[in-house]
C-alpha cells in the first residue's frame, strides 16, 4: 500500500494508487520500508480518523510531497533506496517541506542522538508503542487546521 489512503477508490491521474479528493485535507505521511509495519500503522491512524499517505522509502515520499503537504511525517531511518537520513537532509533544503514536523520511528542505535543531529520533532524507538504514534498524530494533525 502506498499513496494516499482514506478508504477512497484508486485514481489514475496522480500515478498513485489512491488520491484524496480534498486538496486542503489534513493528512499524515508514513515512510516505512516494512510493508506490515506501514500497513498496520496506516490502518490504526485511519481508524482514528486521519487520512494517511504511505511511502516505501524517501524517494517515494518526495514524489508524494510534490503534490501533498501532510501535517506530520513519521519516518524510519534504515530503508533501502533513499533512507531516512538522506530524506531528512533533502526535506530540510526546502523551507516548505522543512516546516512539516518529522518524527523518526526506528530501531537505530543512539536514536535520541540521531534525532538531535537531524533536528527532528521527536523520536520513537521500535517496536513503536502505538499510543506514542497516536499522541503525536493527534497533536500535529489537529494543529494544522
Amino acid at each position: 500500500m502506498h499513496g494516499a489512503t482514506s478508504g477512497r477508490t484508486p485514481t489514475e491521474d496522480t500515478g498513485l494508487p489512491y488520491s484524496t479528493s480534498n486538496p486542503g485535507e489534513r493528512m499524515i505521511l508514513i515512510i516505512e520500508d516494512d510493508e506490515t509495519t506501514r500497513e498496520v500503522t496506516a490502518r490504526i491512524l485511519m481508524l482514528e480518523g486521519h487520512t494517511v499517505l504511505t511511502a516505501e522509502d524517501g524517494r517515494q515520499a518526495l514524489t508524494i510531497l510534490e503534490e501533498h503537504r501532510p501535517s506530520l511525517i513519521f519516518s524510519d531511518l534504515r530503508m533501502p533506496g533513499l533512507d531516512g537520513w538522506n530524506f531528512r537532509r533533502l526535506q530540510q533544503q526546502s523551507p516548505d517541506l522543512a516546516a512539516i514536523p518529522l518524527i523518526i520511528v526506528s530501531a537505530a542505535m543512539n536514536l535520541e542522538h540521531e534525532g538531535q543531529v537531524l533536528s527532528v520533532t521527536a523520536t520513537i524507538a521500535k517496536p513503536a508503542d502505538i499510543d506514542d504514534i497516536l499522541r503525536y498524530a493527534r497533536k500535529y494533525d489537529s494543529e494544522r487546521l
